[in-house]
C-alpha cells in the first residue's frame, strides 16, 4: 500500500477485502482522478487498521482494480502522521525571449535548406524491370515562369542538378507535379508511379 495523503480516501483492492472478511459495503463517495475522471468503486466499508500499536476504525473505499492500494488522508489525520515538511527553493530565472531562442539556435533558422549527412538511400525495383522513361507533362503557361525560378533555385542550393542527355544517358525519367502555394511560388514534386520501384511499407 502506498501513503499518499494527496488522495482523500484510502483505496484497496476487492482481492484484500476477501482477504480480510468482506465486510459491509455501503454507498461509496464520488471519486475523480486527473482531469476530472470518475472512478467507478465497489462501495465504502469500515475495517480496522492499525499503526504504530494504536488501531481505528476508520473508512476504506474498496475498488476492483487497485493498483498501487492508498493510504490516503483521511487515514494520515486519523493517526495524526507527521506529513513531509516542504522544501522552497529561489532561484534567479533569466526570462526567455523569441530572440534569444532564434540566437541560439540560428543555424535552424538561416533560411537555408538541412541535411542529413552519411545515410545512403536505396530505391529498390523489381526484379526484371527495365528504365523507365516517361515525357514532361504540359504545364499553363502563367505557371512557366515559376516553375523556372523553382528550378534554379533547387539548383543552386545544390538539390537538383542539370543532366546534359548529349553527355549523360537518360534511362530513367518520371513526370513532375506542380504545386501552387498559397503565397504563389510552386511546388514541384515528382510522380514516382512508374509501377517498376517497389513500394516501402510502413505498419500504422
Amino acid at each position: 500500500m502506498d501513503w499518499d495523503p494527496g488522495s482523500a480516501y484510502s483505496i484497496i483492492s476487492t482481492s484484500l477485502w476477501r482477504q480480510i472478511g468482506a465486510p459491509t459495503l455501503t454507498k461509496p463517495p464520488k471519486l475523480k482522478a486527473y482531469y476530472n475522471h470518475k472512478l467507478k468503486s465497489e462501495g465504502l466499508a469500515y475495517v480496522t487498521v492499525e499503526v504504530e500499536g494504536k488501531q481505528k476504525i476508520v473508512p476504506v473505499v474498496v475498488m476492483k482494480h487497485a493498483d498501487p492500494m492508498l493510504f490516503g488522508l483521511h487515514w494520515s489525520e486519523t493517526f495524526g502522521m507527521e506529513f513531509p515538511k516542504p522544501v522552497y527553493s529561489i532561484k534567479e530565472v533569466t526570462p526567455t525571449t523569441l530572440e534569444r531562442v532564434i540566437d541560439r539556435y540560428k543555424q535552424l533558422f538561416d533560411g537555408k535548406l538541412g541535411k542529413v549527412d552519411n545515410y545512403l538511400v536505396n530505391i529498390h525495383v523489381k526484379q526484371g524491370a527495365v528504365p523507365v522513361h516517361l515525357p514532361a507533362r504540359p504545364i499553363k503557361f502563367g505557371m512557366k515562369k515559376n516553375i523556372e525560378k523553382e528550378i534554379a533555385r533547387l539548383v543552386a542550393d545544390n538539390i537538383i542538378y542539370p543532366v546534359d542527355p548529349n553527355v549523360t544517358p537518360v534511362e530513367w525519367a518520371i513526370p513532375t507535379v506542380n504545386v501552387v502555394k498559397p503565397n504563389g511560388d510552386i511546388r514541384i514534386c515528382g510522380d514516382f508511379r512508374n509501377y517498376q520501384t517497389l513500394k516501402h511499407s510502413h505498419q500504422k
